[in-house]
């Protein structure tokens, strides 16, 4: 009877916590790759997550801009600014930018360097790739610790 209950024992399945979301690791950031449409777009983002404690601030900052820019009575001028407004609040989420294994980063000929500036006027005109960056960010599964980063 003793051998059943140890063999049992043997066989129970293991959870570890560290396998777990924790907020260190939305604190840091993972690589991400957005694919759209299908299409891995062959440039990663270094994604912190919105429930960091710099995630919190940032989306609360930007929350302040948006209802100042609501209060705007030209609508022309009030959607660009949101648009803007938009652009940056995911920018600020981005800590680095590296083109994936086997591709090279340029905008026409010259080589593209990671800047908050650069990556808002990117995401400005790229919104369907803003889209998958702040549905990455507020998606707390993807701030668990990976057997494989990017």
């Amino acid at each position: 009877m003793a051998e059943k209950t140890e063999k049992k024992e043997s066989e129970k399945k293991v959870i570890n916590l560290e396998d777990f979301y924790t907020l260190e690791n939305e604190s840091n950031g993972f690589w991400h790759e957005p694919v759209i449409d299908g299409i891995p777009m062959g440039m990663q983002f270094l994604v912190i997550g919105v429930h960091s404690d710099e995630g919190v601030s940032l989306m609360e900052h930007y929350d302040r801009l948006s209802r100042e820019i609501k209060k705007e009575k030209d609508p022309e001028i009030r959607a660009k600014k949101e648009a803007e407004n938009d652009a940056e609040r995911v920018a600020a989420l981005v800590k680095g930018v590296r083109a994936a294994e086997g591709y090279e980063l340029k905008k026409g000929d010259k080589k593209v360097d990671f800047s908050l500036p650069m990556v808002r006027d990117f995401l400005l005109n790229a919104p369907l790739v803003k889209m998958n960056l702040i549905e990455f960010a507020i998606n707390t599964a993807n701030f668990m610790n990976r057997k494989k980063s990017l």
